[in-house]
Order: structure tokens, then sequence, then C-alpha cells
């Protein structure tokens, strides 16, 4: 199905690296925590990128371990990402 097409589009993007998958399953898990909850982000990416983790031979367990970090560190970032934009209106004008 479609969980099985994104996990392998993920896979040829990583071209078999797993340094690179594990910086693109970050990039997957920082902006959809932003819009959703640790747990939703992390049920929601755990199904896509398990599938190219067990391709490359990585164990389910540490796959488990690495979703969840991304998607528990995901919500720290939009208070960071609200006070940086609130600064920089101050000091520039987009007009």
């Amino acid at each position: 199905g479609i969980l099985w097409r994104l996990g392998n589009s993920i896979l040829d993007l990583s071209q078999g690296n797993v340094i690179l998958l594990l910086i693109l399953t970050m990039l997957i898990c920082i902006p959809l925590g932003m819009a959703v909850s640790a747990l939703a982000t992390y049920l929601l990416v755990v199904p896509i990128v398990i599938i190219a983790f067990q391709a490359l031979g990585v164990n389910d367990l540490s796959t488990h371990f690495i979703v969840f970090y991304a998607s528990s560190l995901a919500p720290i970032t939009p208070p960071i990402v609200r006070r940086k934009a609130s600064l920089m209106s101050k000091f520039f004008s987009f007009r």
C-alpha cells in the first residue's frame, strides 16, 4: 500500500545509508511534531520508516526508540520558533 511506497521512497532517498535515514526520520518528525502531539507523531511516522530501517537491517526496537526520541523532541521547537519570529519582526520590517 501507500506506507510501503513511502517507506521505499525514504529508503531510496537515504541511498542505503543509516545516518542519512536517521536525518530523514528527524526531518519527517520535527515538522509533523509542530502540528500534532508527540504520540500522534510517533504513531504516524513509525509505520512509514520501519520499512526502511528493516531493509537496512536495523533492529525493530531500535527503530521504535529512534522515532520515539525524534517525536518527543519535536513539540519543543514551536515556542522557540515563535519567539525568534517575534524578535525578527521587531528588528526587520518586511514591507
